[in-house]
């Protein structure tokens, strides 16, 4: 049933003025339909009127002396009602909606409430419909700010999207600000053995004692949960848990959010959000366009990862997983100036595998090739965590050798010798078809330079070094050469 026949199924007049004015009405106005109740004075009127029992008001002059602003008084403190008045003068009806001179029968009375009423009925419609309309708009301009935020937010993501770690500290930040968590962490999923784990990549508010030692399985505590289930979770204190999440209903935080960082149905992490965040702020409108921000998320992570990915190899040798040459020039050219810096002599070892060809001629490339991977893994064994170890085409190697000491001295009591170590370690693995070499056994010669005291460039570094180990080839194979243990002129008189 509309609004208006609501309306004019419950009419209610309030009759204002002395019994012997207007005792007659009554009977009169409920056999119209009319819910009737009389006072005798306007002050007795205004109780009953502002409590909205009334949609007019039906009063007589007796009841509102001419010239007084008492019928003004009730306009003002009852809008919401309708006011009809009873008078002998139109002068003495000011501020009514409508005035009837006395006498005046019946009919016209109950035709002028009937017109005060839909005219009440209507004006009620209107500030409803008003009031909505103002609401509406609201929401609209609430809604749009929140899209021009969320707007923001993932422009802000894919800016951040060419560096893993800058992605991940612009997410959270993103989450902070939309959220008002005081405690946020965002968590991967990680494949290990065909099981799923969790870790914290980023987090805000946290110790790095639990940074460090949160893993978390999948099913396992709120977020395994959210990972293993793809759905968000939202905990309010005093509320029941928006899932079967273990752990969730002892959560202790006031409020505690959980969103799947999901790229399709696949679960690519967590973040979650707690503390700070205000009791029941985080509605279903807020979720919407969280979700929205998660799953940007997640797509941006993914094609992060696949970016660092194709620098990865674009920097390392697919056979042997070291460095390439390019990753050499450009890790080479940062350490001379390092070295410039500090005064650090800046050792670069080259070196070849020695008879290769005769290893491939005879037991083909797919040996040739698993030689390599095995020369790989020796070099890696025996090197120091700050040396940088690359493949710099063919059987040829490279090594640069930072922080070897300051003066020569220090260069040959340690750079030299070392190198000569990782030449006796390759000597003496045990390589697949080694019996076919010379002497039984795959080995390596090298030539070492250090910068500065063998180069001023890394282009003469790089040439110094590559001259030292022609030189080892030259005096017989399987030796280090440097200007302080093989100078050309002996590696010359040897080879003769």
């Amino acid at each position: 049933m509309s609004n208006n026949k609501q309306a004019e199924q419950h009419r209610s007049v309030l009759v204002v003025g002395p019994e012997s004015a207007t005792a007659h009405l009554e009977p009169a106005l409920q056999a119209e339909g009319w819910t009737v109740e009389r006072r005798a004075t306007a002050l007795e009127a205004v109780l009953p009127l502002m409590r909205g029992r009334f949609d007019v008001m039906l009063a007589h002059e007796e009841a509102f002396p001419c010239g007084s602003d008492a019928l003004g008084e009730i306009r003002r403190l009852c809008p919401h009602v309708a006011a009809v008045t009873l008078v002998s003068s139109p002068a003495c009806g000011k501020g009514a909606d409508e005035c009837l001179v006395l006498p005046c029968d019946l009919r016209q009375i109950t035709r002028a409430l009937a017109r005060a009423h839909e005219c009440q009925v209507q004006r009620r419609l209107l500030a409803r419909a008003e009031s909505e309309h103002r609401q509406l708009q609201q929401k609209v301009e609430e809604q749009g700010a929140r899209l021009a935020a969320l707007e923001r937010s993932l422009i802000e993501l894919s800016e951040a999207a060419f560096d893993l770690q800058a992605l991940f500290r612009t997410a959270l930040r993103l989450f902070g600000n939309a959220t008002g968590a005081g405690r946020l962490s965002l968590m991967l999923l990680e494949k290990k053995g065909g099981e799923g784990e969790l870790r914290i990549v980023e987090a805000h508010g946290l110790s790095d004692d639990i940074i460090a030692k949160t893993r978390l399985k999948l099913g396992e505590g709120v977020a395994g949960w959210v990972a293993q289930h793809g759905r968000s979770l939202l905990r309010t204190r005093g509320l029941p848990a928006g899932g079967q999440a273990q752990d969730a209903r002892s959560y202790t935080t006031d409020v505690f959010l959980s969103l799947p960082l999901k790229l399709g149905d696949e679960v690519v992490g967590v973040v979650n959000m707690t503390n700070g965040v205000g009791d029941h702020s985080l509605a279903q409108p807020d979720l919407k366009g969280l979700s929205v921000l998660a799953e940007q998320t997640a797509a941006w992570i993914r094609y992060c990862e696949r970016l660092e990915q194709a620098r990865r190899l674009s920097l390392v040798d697919e056979l042997t997983s070291l460095y390439n040459r390019r990753y050499f020039v450009d890790a080479l050219a940062r350490e001379v100036k390092r070295a410039e810096r500090t005064g650090e002599q800046l050792g670069l070892a080259m070196l070849d595998i020695d008879h290769f060809k005769l290893y491939n001629d005879t037991y083909g490339h797919q040996a040739g090739d698993r030689l390599l991977e095995d020369f790989a893994r020796v070099l890696l064994a025996n090197v120091r965590s700050t040396d940088i170890v690359c493949r710099y085409g063919g059987e040829e190697f490279a090594i640069i050798l930072p922080e070897t000491g300051k003066g020569a001295e220090h260069w040959r009591a340690g750079g030299v010798h070392f190198v000569d170590r990782l030449r006796v370690a390759v000597s003496e693995f045990e390589f697949e078809g080694r019996e076919s070499q010379p002497g039984g056994r795959v080995t390596v010669s090298a030539g070492v330079a250090a910068f500065p005291h063998d180069a001023d460039s890394l282009e003469s570094l790089i040439a110094a070094a590559d001259q030292m180990l022609y030189e080892a080839k030259r005096a017989g194979r399987n030796r280090v050469c440097s200007r302080f243990s093989a100078p050309t002129s002996q590696a010359k008189q040897k080879t003769a």
